[in-house]
């Protein structure tokens, strides 16, 4: 079961904007429950959403990536989404979001990475999602902040009980 006192840092690496999130008093059990098979299968549709899917993988021990798709301006994700879960896996993870940001593509370009306003969090958990485009409907965006946002707690719950 995961710690009720956690809280984790989300930063949106795009823009430089950061916040802290506690799990259960910004994600229900409900929300768990809903998002917890199309995590555990690792890919699928995103529920109440249509046309928009989810894909989750492991890319190191305590180090998740997930994209969210859906209609867009592009071909790729919309977001893609970094999970570190303890400061042993941070700069691996770190690593991984200096990857994903240094794509080529112009959402990366205009990452705030690239400016040096963004940093990495300095304790573990924590959350950060890149642009990789844009929604056909920009105001997608505030639902798929709250997704991202809600699959990271799903992931850190199922992982606190070895599933």
């Amino acid at each position: 079961m995961l710690n009720k006192d956690v809280s984790f840092e989300f930063l949106t690496a795009s823009t430089g904007h950061t916040c802290i999130i506690h799990p259960f008093g910004d994600v229900t059990a409900e929300i768990i429950a809903l998002l917890t098979p199309l995590v555990q299968k690792g890919a699928g549709a995103v529920p109440n959403r249509k046309g928009y899917s989810a894909s989750i993988q492991r890319l190191h021990d305590g180090v998740f990536q997930f994209d969210i798709s859906g209609p867009s301006c592009g071909s790729g994700p919309i977001t893609r989404c970094v999970l570190c879960l303890s400061n042993e896996a941070a700069k691996k993870a770190w690593d991984y979001v200096l990857a994903f940001s240094n794509d080529g593509s112009m959402m990366s370009l205009l990452s705030a990475i690239h400016t040096g306003a963004v940093h990495p969090p300095k304790t573990s958990p924590w959350l950060t999602a890149i642009f990789v485009d844009l929604p056909c409907n920009p105001t997608d965006m505030f639902w798929i902040a709250d997704l991202e946002k809600c699959l990271a707690v799903t992931i850190m719950q199922l992982q606190s009980e070895g599933k």
